[in-house]
């Protein structure tokens, strides 16, 4: 046989081998998407399985591929319909992904502080998800600036009990506008157990997180909700009324109208709510609402109307806010074992903004002020006062003055504190029928400035470097002291 010939031969061997693979790897194709044992290839370089639903794009059209079977059961254009389509044939417990592009299409793009940013989807119209579907992504951009309203509606169940989380929505990268108000991303109704929110950042989304009613046993975790520069008006980063042993954890939340809200609702106490390694950063009046809170540091403004704040750091107070505010009436608060470093300007760290008469008890706090007139520990602000108060066991270093009650307080005890290096007055109290007991002062013009009242006695305490202990305005009565 010639050389030419066995040439040929070799050639014609290599060219039916070639076949013979490429038949083999179709077939091997065929069987990956139809047997349910395979991952899912959304793009080259991409596996993803174990999801009822995976939702993908091409950058034009929206895909959900079956998770079970392979097939492509829904596609279009819209994503809240494709999404939708898939949820409801899931029919019970499961879960979606929605997949992030790898060589995302040219012209889709968000601006985001001032760059174009390719983005995975966009949604204009809200989904609604049973309990039990839960929602994953890897990081998929979602944006959001074409829908002033919901994105993802959870709905209620009934139960009563739960196991571990029950629906978790994790990883998901969404940008909205800064003309939107009513945005929100995901809405949480009532009578929800076992929610894991994770690892969702969000841009420029007013409301990034609602939880409505007896939200049981649920995590807001890893998270960054963030508006950039000016916060939308009435915005709030994590939005909840009458959750049930609810975690904020490790997540930012950052220039909103009010950073976190927890209050009662549907006849549902809010309890045992507990933040940990939570930044807040504010430019409205609140931070966080109606709380429970321990330990987070807190920067910006701080907490309206809590029922107990315990070990936390307050820090960098607006000048002129406080970082607790009571607004009101009769809501019983415990603020113990807290620090605040409110150095410089005229922010003080507790203020009552009503006429008080709901049991406050304030102590083991260590608080550094400024000297700053109008700095002060605790004070009560244009018309209101406060009754039935204990303040006790605390550290206070400077502020002027240090506890300011300019109107009428009764029933007061002010006990074992140690007021250090006020620039002026310590104490200033118009009050009845209060004790004033084993308090240390030093280095203060002032300890106590009485501007009207009676029937105050003061005892057992120290002083050194004070100007004058008692000064009475004229037309009061004199307090009453013992061994000072």
């Amino acid at each position: 046989m010639t050389e030419k010939k066995k040439l040929e031969r070799a050639r014609g061997r290599t060219a039916w081998i070639l076949v013979f693979v490429m038949f083999i790897l179709t077939i091997s194709s065929w069987v990956y998407a139809l047997n349910p044992s395979f991952s899912t290839i959304i793009q080259p370089g991409t596996n993803i399985s174990g999801y009822s639903y995976i939702i993908f794009t091409d950058g034009t059209s929206i895909f959900a591929r079956n998770g079970n079977t392979g097939a492509i059961d829904y596609s279009g254009t819209t994503f809240s319909t494709v999404t939708q389509n898939a949820i409801n044939a899931i029919g019970g417990v499961g879960s979606i992904f929605f997949a992030k592009q790898i060589n995302p299409q040219p012209g889709h793009t968000v601006t985001f502080f001032g760059q174009n940013v390719p983005y995975d989807y966009r949604p204009l119209s809200t989904v609604n998800v049973p309990y039990g579907v839960s929602l994953f992504s890897n990081a998929a951009v979602f944006d959001v600036s074409g829908i002033n309203s919901t994105v993802f509606v959870i709905n209620s169940i009934a139960s009563t009990t739960t196991n571990g989380f029950a629906e978790t929505v994790s990883n998901f990268n969404v940008i909205g506008s800064l003309s939107n108000s009513n945005t929100t991303f995901i809405y949480i109704l009532r009578t929800n157990r076992g929610i894991f929110v994770d690892t969702i950042i969000t841009n420029f989304v007013s409301n990034p997180i609602v939880i409505v009613g007896e939200a049981y046993d649920s995590v807001i975790a890893n998270s960054n909700f963030n508006q950039g520069v000016t916060a939308i008006s009435g915005s709030k980063g994590a939005y909840t009324t009458g959750p049930n042993d609810l975690n904020i954890v490790n997540t930012a939340i950052q220039v909103f109208t009010t950073g976190i809200t927890i209050s009662d609702a549907y006849g549902v106490s809010a309890v045992n709510i507990y933040c940990e390694a939570v930044f807040l950063c504010v430019n409205g009046v609140d931070t966080i609402s109606s709380s429970f809170i321990g330990p987070s540091i807190i920067n910006a403004v701080g907490i309206k109307n809590p029922r107990i704040v315990s070990g936390n750091v307050f820090e960098n107070a607006v000048t002129g806010i406080s970082s607790i505010l009571i607004t009101d009436a009769n809501n019983p608060i415990s603020v113990t074992g807290n620090v605040w470093r409110l150095a410089s300007g005229n922010s003080s760290a507790i203020v009552f903004g009503i006429v008080y008469n709901g049991l406050a008890t304030i102590s083991g706090n260590t608080v550094t002020l400024s000297n700053t007139a109008g700095s002060s520990f605790v004070k009560v602000w244009g018309g209101s006062s406060i009754t039935r108060t204990v303040i006790t066991g605390n550290l206070i270093y400077s502020g002027n003055p240090q506890i300011d009650l300019p109107n009428e307080s009764d029933y007061l005890v002010v006990s074992m504190n140690n007021f250090a290096s006020s620039a002026n007055i310590s104490i200033k109290y118009h009050s009845y029928y209060s004790n004033f007991v084993g308090n240390t002062f030093t280095d203060a013009n002032y300890a106590f400035w009485q501007i009207n009242g009676g029937s105050v006695f003061i005892s057992d305490s120290f002083s050194r470097n004070i100007g004058t202990f008692v000064y009475t305005e004229a037309g009061s009565v004199p307090t009453q002291t013992d061994n000072n």
